[in-house]
């Protein structure tokens, strides 16, 4: 629980600092690119608070890349893939 919350001020720190077109890109082509952070809100999904995170990582051309991390709607990390191509490795 202490890292938990140790983890939410860090990210909520660093998200307060970012720019707002770093999180979140679509490009001028309607691709998502960087860094993106999918709340309840963005997924619709009730089991979600509207500002929890749903799962984070890294899009090119809107295809995932890198390590995605999913949680669950009590905020626990539920999983943590890589992606390859826009496919689970």
């Amino acid at each position: 629980m202490k890292n938990w919350l140790l983890f939410s001020f860090l990210l909520l720190t660093q998200c307060s600092f970012a720019q707002n077109d770093t999180l979140n890109r679509i490009d001028s082509a309607g691709k998502k690119q960087g860094y993106f952070i999918i709340t309840g809100k963005m997924e619709n999904d009730k089991s979600f608070a509207d500002s929890a995170i749903v799962e984070e990582g890294n899009y090119v051309n809107s295809s995932r890349t890198g390590v995605w991390t999913s949680y669950y709607p009590s905020g626990g990390k539920k999983s943590e893939m890589t992606y390859v191509n826009n496919r689970p490795n």
